[in-house]
């Protein structure tokens, strides 16, 4: 890597990566959900997102 950067977002910006980081933290999965397409749930926030930026 040539040339990489670090930005900081508030976590009520970008609500999907705090609650998956929350969800591997705290929760009870043995596999990544996100690998394998994820839940429901995420899309839609992930959208919600998306057209909130």
């Amino acid at each position: 890597f040539e040339k990489w950067t670090i930005s900081h977002v508030s976590r009520h910006i970008n609500r999907a990566a705090a609650t998956i980081a929350e969800s591997v933290t705290f929760g009870p999965y043995l596999q990544s959900y996100v690998a394998s397409g994820g839940p429901r749930w995420l899309h839609k926030m992930l959208q919600e997102e998306m057209r909130n930026t």
